[in-house]
């Protein structure tokens, strides 16, 4: 796994967009990550331009501060997988638009986990830090973190803002399971 110093360098560098992270981070990250996780052409070659710094440095952050995915609950990587996984999903996905930094999102994010597990997965949920992923949130006009927003059939179809008491999470993810 990732020393504690080098996840700290490595957050110190995600500062912005990622626009300070250097290659002296990215080589300490290489000798130990496992080699399942560092991109093939970081273990073939000696340099990487600015937009694979930028790809390494997301990684390294997703992989350090977000390993909780479920079966019920993922994080979205990118563009593409949020086209993937949410977009074009069979079933609903509820989407937790999040901060690392915002504290009602930290409360209300382990009571949509628990209730989206609760429903034999006809329902899952998708979790987007609107600091790493900007581009998606301002697609979708989001404007305050914690929004939840229910996608069906690649489209948006309900949505609440804050963080709501447990029975009002209960019945918009029941009716998201239901639906």
């Amino acid at each position: 796994m990732f020393s504690r110093a080098l996840l700290k360098s490595v957050r110190h560098f995600e500062v912005g967009r990622w626009s300070f992270c250097t290659f002296r981070a990215m080589c300490q990250v290489k000798k130990e990550a496992s080699a399942s996780f560092v991109p093939n052409f970081l273990r073939h070659q000696n340099h990487a331009t600015l937009n694979e710094r930028v790809n390494i440095c997301a990684s390294v952050r997703t992989f350090s501060s977000k390993s909780s995915d479920t079966a019920t609950s993922f994080h979205i990587q990118n563009r593409d997988d949020f086209n993937a996984r949410v977009l074009r999903a069979k079933i609903p996905i509820i989407v937790d638009f999040h901060a690392e930094w915002c504290g009602p999102c930290k409360q209300l994010g382990p009571s949509l986990e628990r209730e989206v597990a609760s429903r034999d997965q006809k329902v899952m949920l998708a979790k987007v830090d609107v600091d790493d992923h900007g581009d998606i949130a301002m697609e979708y006009k989001i404007m305050a973190v914690p929004t939840v927003m229910l996608f069906k059939d690649g489209k948006s179809v309900d949505s609440f803002q804050g963080n709501i008491d447990d029975d009002l999470i209960k019945k918009f993810v029941q009716d998201a399971a239901d639906s």
